[in-house]
């Protein structure tokens, strides 16, 4: 054996030595209850970007999920910005129905509500146009209707 080969095979030997010793730095993947009721073994990281619980070290299987309910975990987030002397107000809602109609209203008007269809997960977002300066109120009303309906207080200046 040529001392060449020798030291590459032990170059190779001491490699792959230090690949099976170093730590696996991969998410660990585990049961996620998503909203809609579903399982999906997955990082923690993503279960929490899809609005889930994540139940460390259980498989799928050994976890009972049921839907939830959009009134305990919907939010919502509301501001306005002014551009050439217009006020904008900016809606999102997140964690609210899936895949359903929802209707924003603002200051309590029914003849401002805007009726909007939301994502697959629970998403829905609205422009709004000519505003008046002062304090506002948007709410969000689902089908049935959350009691109280979700809601949050702005200002367009």
């Amino acid at each position: 054996m040529s001392r060449v080969s020798f030291l590459s095979g032990l170059g190779l030997c001491l490699l792959v030595g230090f690949l099976l010793a170093s730590p696996v730095m991969a998410a660990e993947k585990s049961a996620c209850c998503l909203p809609d009721g579903s399982c999906k073994e997955v990082s923690e990281k993503s279960c929490d970007k899809h609005g889930g619980t994540f139940y460390p070290g259980e498989v799928c299987e050994n976890v009972q999920c049921e839907p939830a309910d959009p009134c305990d975990t919907a939010t919502l987030k509301a501001k306005c910005r002014r551009k050439a002397e217009i006020n904008k107000a900016h809606v999102k809602m997140k964690k609210g129905p899936q895949s359903e109609e929802v209707t924003f209203r603002f200051n309590g008007d029914p003849e401002t509500d805007i009726i909007v269809m939301t994502t697959k997960s629970g998403k829905a977002k609205i422009k709004v146009k000519g505003l008046d300066d002062g304090d506002h109120v948007v709410e969000v009303i689902f089908d049935p209707p959350c009691e109280p309906n979700i809601s949050t207080e702005f200002v367009c200046r």
